[in-house]
């Protein structure tokens, strides 16, 4: 027969064994959230003069605008796992003594990208920016509703699902 004092032992270690994992896991959640996510890359790859838009071996964007003369050519690309994701340029920077400097480009955007899709966009050289400066892309993306999230919102017609919040991320540096 169990008394009341054995049945105390038990319980005191098993409370403060949840109590733990649950500081545990409410921690990983904390640490989880505020951690920025990275499923939009943008490469710089190299130079091209005059490109035309190809869907193989490799598919190569131009802007709406066109591509003439000297362009820098990115390779961008949805890495992230599970969701697809919409993203486009806010603008270009270029580096100076002072540090880095906006400026207007006609660059790189897309939607309905498909985890593990990649192409090459060719990114006309900015005018103004001397063809001797380092200059980079600021882009914005964002997450578009799951799958799952998407059928609900159909089903119900009501938008209960929404894409994620805009993250802004930054193309690897165009180096002449």
């Amino acid at each position: 027969m169990e008394t009341a004092r054995t049945g105390r032992k038990w319980k005191l270690p098993f409370v403060l064994g949840f109590v733990s994992l649950l500081v545990v896991l409410g921690f990983k959640a904390i640490q989880a959230s505020t951690r920025l996510p990275n499923d939009l890359s943008v490469v710089f790859v190299g130079f091209t003069n005059n490109p035309t838009g190809t869907f193989r071996p490799i598919r190569v964007i131009i802007p709406p605008t066109g591509a003439t003369g000297l362009c820098a050519l990115f390779r961008v690309g949805n890495v992230g796992s599970n969701r697809f994701i919409a993203f486009e340029t806010i603008a270009g920077e270029q580096k100076t003594e002072r540090g880095w400097e906006p400026f207007q480009v006609s660059g790189v955007g897309g939607s309905v990208w498909t985890p593990g899709y990649s192409c090459l966009y060719a990114v006309p050289w900015p005018t103004g920016v001397p063809t001797n400066a380092t200059w980079r892309l600021q882009l914005r993306w964002n997450r578009e509703a799951s799958r799952w999230g998407k059928a609900i919102n159909l089903k119900l017609r009501r938008e209960l699902f929404h894409d994620s919040k805009y993250y802004h991320a930054t193309s690897s540096e165009v180096i002449p």
